[in-house]
């Protein structure tokens, strides 16, 4: 039997120090382990905040690379719409001109306003530049090819209806009623001196006439003389029917109301007039009110360039009242005064040529238009042209709605007939074959 050895004290000893050695190596370890344990775990927590942050880099990288990329693109797009758009400026399209065409008609063709185009052709060097000048097919090429466009006379082009010439020596046809266009501001009397003139001309015709709106009228007065009025909607009508070559009226009655003076409008219808080159009348109105101030509307005149003939200038000056009448006789006379210093005249024995005032479709009787014959007489059966529309006159009334067989110059007609409504300010031109027209 073996006995168990009995362990002296030193052996005691040393068994407790390796015991004691053993368990601050074991705890010295788990420490270790402990520190790699929150070290992995701070790793793998801080890992998808260095990939958040590392992709944040990565787009404002590429944001940056992509504003470059545009940055460096953007200056040349411009440059080469720029280039495209001037090749495209310079691509020719084709305008079919006629032997011969007027400046108005040379201006719509090429797709330009009257104008800036009469000034054009003054630049270039061409004397005569109204709306109604004839210029042959070479130098209407010519001036076509200046707005880069490929002129081609074309015989077909050249059946196209235009204004005859005007002739050299005027005075050797009849007179014709001047044309007037009233003017003003707002409440200073315009409609009122318009109702007032047309009750004198229901007043001079035939009892139990009835007055129309065609939107011009005449006025008979006892002399024998005849004026037209216009009677347009207002400045922008004017300016319209100018932009389109009617050059219609041949004086403007300028109204301004003594109780109130120059008005904004009154300055841009004197600067319409002017622009026009139509010698203007001024009519001051409402003189019969008790704080009515010529003399103030005379020096407000005079300041924005109207000369009037009581201090040396061409300008007459009429004051009325257009609601009782008073001074009308004065203004109607002052029109026929300043038309025969204008000897205003026309061929009668022509194919008819007119504009259209007004146009609109009426219950019963269809398409009608207001046309105001300028040269030769438009007659009952006629044939006429006004833009892309035409008409074979079936009736013709004047505003006091009587029927008429013919219509001389200056004379205002209520047409019926019309294909389509022509537009306001459209030329109008007699054609001798309803071929022509399309018929």
């Amino acid at each position: 039997m073996v006995l168990p050895v009995e362990s002296s004290p030193d052996s005691w000893e040393s068994e407790e120090t390796g015991f004691m050695n053993f368990k601050e190596e074991d705890s010295t370890e788990r420490t270790r382990q402990k520190f790699r344990s929150r070290k992995d775990n701070d790793a793998f927590s801080l890992e998808p905040q260095k990939q958040k942050v590392s992709r944040q880099k990565f787009k404002s990288n590429e944001v940056n690379d992509s504003e470059e990329f545009e940055g460096s693109i953007e200056p040349e797009r411009p440059k080469k719409v720029q280039q495209i758009s001037e090749v495209i400026k310079k691509i020719q399209r084709d305008v079919f001109i006629p032997e011969a065409i007027t400046v108005s008609n040379l201006a719509k063709i090429i797709c330009v306003r009257l104008a800036p185009f009469e000034r054009k052709l003054r630049s270039l060097g061409i004397e005569y530049t109204t709306h109604d000048h004839l210029l042959n097919s070479e130098e209407a090429s010519l001036i076509a090819m200046e707005y880069d466009l490929n002129p081609i006379v074309d015989s077909i082009a050249a059946i196209d209806l235009f204004p005859k010439a005007m002739p050299k020596d005027m005075s050797i046809y009849p007179l014709r009623p001047p044309i007037v266009t009233i003017m003003g501001h707002v409440d200073h009397g315009k409609t009122t001196l318009l109702d007032a003139l047309r009750k004198t001309s229901v007043a001079a015709g035939e009892v139990g006439g009835i007055t129309q709106h065609i939107g011009a009228f005449s006025v008979s007065l006892p002399s024998q003389k005849t004026i037209t009025f216009l009677d347009t909607p207002g400045h922008a009508a004017f300016s319209a029917m100018r932009a389109r070559g009617a050059h219609v009226t041949d004086i403007v009655v300028l109204v301004v109301a003594a109780d109130d003076g120059v008005m904004p409008q009154t300055l841009e219808a004197i600067k319409h007039a002017k622009d026009a080159g139509v010698p203007i009348i001024v009519a001051i109105n409402k003189i019969d009110k008790h704080d009515a101030n010529s003399r103030k509307v005379r020096d407000s005149l005079m300041r924005h360039g109207i000369e009037l003939e009581e201090v040396g200038g061409d300008t007459q000056c009429v004051e009325i009242s257009a609601l009782t009448g008073k001074g009308l006789g004065e203004l109607e006379e002052a029109i026929i005064t300043l038309a025969e210093l204008n000897d205003y005249r026309a061929e009668v024995d022509i194919e008819a040529e007119g504009v259209i005032i007004e146009s609109q479709i009426e219950k019963g009787k269809g398409n009608v238009a207001t046309v105001l014959v300028k040269r030769g007489t438009l007659k009952q059966g006629d044939i006429i042209v006004a833009g892309t529309s035409w008409c074979k006159v079936r009736i013709m009334s004047d505003d006091k709605g009587q029927s008429l067989k013919q219509a001389p110059p200056g004379t205002p007609v209520k047409v019926v007939g019309w294909r389509e409504t022509p537009n306001t300010g459209d030329e109008v031109l007699q054609a001798t074959d309803e071929v022509i027209v399309g018929a």
